[in-house]
């Protein structure tokens, strides 16, 4: 936990799900109302790949747009899912 992915020569997979922001703070039914539209959507996804690899040289990203399953195997103490 004290060392960075650069230390430990860890990978970064960012995945693309902009599309699946949804509130559901209001009932049980979500609304996609803050989603971004794709167009804008891409560029955002695209610059932090691009600004990510800058700094860590192990980034994989999948693809925007597309049908992704991932299968993920989490070895280690925790898993931190990140919302920008």
């Amino acid at each position: 936990m004290n060392l960075n992915l650069s230390q430990i020569n860890g990978e970064l997979l960012i995945i693309p799900n902009f599309t699946l922001y949804a509130d559901c703070s209001h009932g049980f039914r979500p609304s996609f109302i803050n989603a971004l539209n794709p167009t804008d959507a891409k560029p955002c996804f695209e610059k932090f790949v691009n600004l990510t690899k800058q700094t860590f040289t192990n980034t994989f990203c999948g693809v925007f747009g597309a049908d992704m399953k991932i299968t993920q195997t989490n070895d280690g103490p925790i898993t931190i899912v990140m919302e920008f």
